[in-house]
């Protein structure tokens, strides 16, 4: 089997097998022959060049922080620091930043910093990212044939 009929058939079959729901726990013996009729279309695009991007991980990025200020204040402070964290995530919830000027110059002191950021993964080189595949195709099970054996 070439690699266009093994994409077309692996696209159909998995339709299939989505459709068909789960398989229930146990272990199943399977003995059949087929006779398949696939027809249809593959369309492959070409593959494409991009510039990786970076998304910050804001959460990581906190457990981080905390981490670092734990090392500048003594441990027994470590409820603390969690406390203020948490208070600063409920206060932002409700957190007009447009109108309160303090927290939008912080917000424009993490921009900045996220930048910086950026402007470091920007230099990163290009990647190669394959092309879709699409497939258009239906598959067909003929029926079973029984064998026939003339014995004169």
């Amino acid at each position: 089997m070439d690699a266009i009929l093994l994409a077309a058939l692996n696209a159909v079959v998995s339709k299939l097998t989505k459709a068909a729901g789960p398989v229930a726990p146990g272990s199943y013996n399977v003995d059949e022959t087929l006779t398949i009729r696939l027809a249809g279309t593959v369309t492959k695009n070409p593959d494409e060049v991009f510039t990786p991007t970076i998304s910050i991980p804001w959460l990581a990025v906190m457990a981080l922080f905390m981490e670092k200020v734990r090392g500048v204040v003594q441990e027994n402070q470590k409820a603390a620091v969690e406390s203020i964290v948490v208070e600063c995530m409920t206060a932002a919830l409700a957190a007009d930043v447009k109108a309160d000027p303090i927290l939008k110059a912080r917000l424009d002191d993490l921009k900045a910093a996220e930048a910086k950021v950026r402007s470091m993964t920007d230099a990163l080189p290009d990647a190669v990212r394959t092309g879709k595949t699409f497939v258009d195709a239906t598959l067909a099970v003929a029926p079973a044939v029984p064998l026939t054996v003339n014995v004169p």
